[in-house]
């Protein structure tokens, strides 16, 4: 395959990929080389998608954090793992997640995912139930100080 003709194959393959979901640069390349295009391809295909801002980690980092807190009720712990796994520079994650905890206060969504989980926070009353509620709050990615601040707000502490 020429040159040319491998990065027009890479540039349709990266458009087929982005008309599903927004994607990291990192995201973007594996899947461009699990595709069989060379490295070349792919940083010139990143690099045209750069240019015509269609693909950008800073907005990637604002919706796919924006959709992880207000779908699942994650929180910063979690979403900081999860950027990170995408590829993602941790100096920019890391800086994303403190100034979400300015924008988006912890304990109001571990609250907000304990009370979507528990319609009745009367059940947390039982010290098992309550267990397991900081369990599944934990996994969310809540802290413990916003886990038992939203015990504290729904009156089970």
């Amino acid at each position: 395959m020429n040159q040319v003709s491998d990065f027009d194959a890479a540039k349709k393959q990266a458009f087929d990929i982005l008309s599903r979901r927004d994607h990291s640069t990192f995201e973007l390349s594996r899947k461009l080389k699990e595709k069989g295009f060379s490295e070349a391809a792919c940083a010139e295909v990143i690099s045209y998608l750069k240019a015509l801002h269609l693909l950008d980690d800073h907005k990637f980092i604002r919706k796919w954090s924006r959709f992880r807190l207000e779908r699942h009720s994650y929180g910063p712990i979690r979403l900081q793992r999860e950027l990170l796994e995408k590829g993602l520079p941790s100096n920019e994650v890391n800086l994303f997640i403190k100034n979400l905890s300015e924008e988006w206060d912890p304990e109001y969504l571990a609250e907000t995912a304990l009370l979507r989980r528990y319609k009745d926070p009367m059940i947390l009353k039982a010290l098992k139930n309550r267990r397991r509620a900081f369990d599944f709050l934990q996994r969310k990615g809540h802290s413990k100080a916003a886990i038992f601040s939203a015990f504290k707000k729904v009156g089970v502490l």
